[in-house]
């Protein structure tokens, strides 16, 4: 699978190369390595903020970006000496994290958002990518600009669902574990889950939810409208549909079904999925591979899937239902896995996540590298070899 932009051009040190696919990896592994055993040049530090917090959680499949960094050399200043930065990385754009910073060219500031439009659309805009030398956005369907680079893959964190669950056969019922969101930009799939639902319940499928917000009522559901309705104004990212608009409300007003249903807030989403034999799994939109995917693996489940399409070879046999993202497809998928039998063990499901390259391609350890050594070229004509 292609990581980054499909090239068989690089352009390493002072050097451009043209040369086959397997030729650039190796030239660009023997440089990179050099970089690490010799270094080149310690005048360059780098300042991290994600999310607007100075500092990457330890738990975040973003954190191993640092040592990436350092294995080429360019040192990742502790929150206390960002003053001393030469170079700005921000995972996913905050407002503040311009405005309380030393003045660094834009050609020494970078941005990544770790997901599509729907979620973020203000970072998408013009007045904010303008400010950045790069963008890396984690789709081609997400809104570019012409300083963006698409990065495609890198969603799934290995370590963070250290447990796979066993299904022995027996399980029944379907799982379905989001946030009630909402969101005017054209590729969201945030209101498609409302509709789903409503459609289980009034079907009679076998659905339990959790997450935040499911049962909230009308006064709260209108206020989120509104905010989010500005902010994709201000983003210039609207697409205005009054029917999702009247699906929002007509949800709201059947709370009393929602709790019947509904879990709320659980403390972990792979043993909240491990009760029922499907999981429910639509994608904020439909362009990319989140997490969500791995937790319905390691949760045992069979999986109906809204997003990109993805090959079945790839899964253990009768895990993925790929459903077109509308309701009545969803719910005809969820029927059919349903009554599909599967059973299989916890050690199956760690072996094919450890042998699966789809998984790795996908894996946030491939994406941190990725993201270090496109970031490290952007930066080496400062450094002077």
């Amino acid at each position: 699978m292609q990581i980054g932009p499909k090239s068989t051009t690089k352009t390493c040190l002072d050097f451009t190369f043209s040369r086959t696919e397997d030729e650039v990896k190796l030239s660009n592994e023997g440089i990179y390595r050099w970089i690490s055993l010799n270094g080149i040049n310690g005048d360059y530090r780098l300042a991290i903020r994600y999310f607007g917090k100075s500092e990457i959680p330890a738990t975040s499949g973003w954190h191993s970006i640092c040592a990436k960094f350092q294995e080429l050399n360019i040192e990742v200043v502790k929150p206390e000496e960002y003053g001393s930065a030469t170079h700005l990385l921000i995972i996913d754009y905050n407002s503040k994290d311009l405005s309380n910073w030393p003045k660094l060219p834009k050609r020494n500031r970078f941005l990544t958002a770790t997901e599509p439009v729907s979620v973020n659309p203000l970072q998408f805009n013009e007045k904010v990518t303008s400010k950045f030398h790069k963008v890396i956005v984690p789709s081609k369907l997400s809104p570019q600009s012409e300083n963006s680079v698409v990065y495609e893959g890198g969603y799934m964190n290995l370590a963070r669902y250290s447990r796979a669950h066993t299904n022995d056969g027996t399980r029944i019922g379907c799982g379905l574990i989001n946030e009630n969101k909402f969101s005017f930009a054209k590729q969201s799939n945030y209101i498609l889950r409302t509709k789903f639902i409503r459609e289980a319940l009034n079907s009679g499928l076998a659905l339990k939810i959790a997450g935040r917000n499911w049962d909230r009522g009308l006064i709260w559901t209108i206020s989120k409208l509104v905010h989010h309705f500005l902010i994709a104004l201000r983003a210039k990212h609207i697409h205005l549909r009054f029917t999702d608009i009247l699906d929002a409300v007509n949800f709201s007003l059947i709370q009393r079904s929602i709790r019947k249903i509904n879990f709320g807030v659980v403390p972990d989403n792979v043993e909240f999925l491990a009760r029922f034999k499907v999981a429910i799994v639509i994608e904020n939109e439909s362009s990319y591979v989140s997490e969500k995917l791995h937790a319905a693996l390691m949760a045992g489940c069979q999986c109906v899937y809204v997003g990109p399409r993805l090959n079945p070879i790839h899964f253990p046999k009768g895990f993925l239902f790929q459903s077109d993202p509308n309701p009545e497809s969803i719910l005809q998928n969820a029927k059919v896995a349903l009554s599909t039998a599967y059973s299989i063990s916890s050690r199956e499901l760690e072996e094919s996540i450890r042998q699966s390259e789809f998984f790795h391609s996908y894996g946030v350890e491939r994406r941190n590298s990725w993201i270090a050594k496109s970031i490290f070229n952007w930066i080496k004509p400062d450094l002077g070899v």
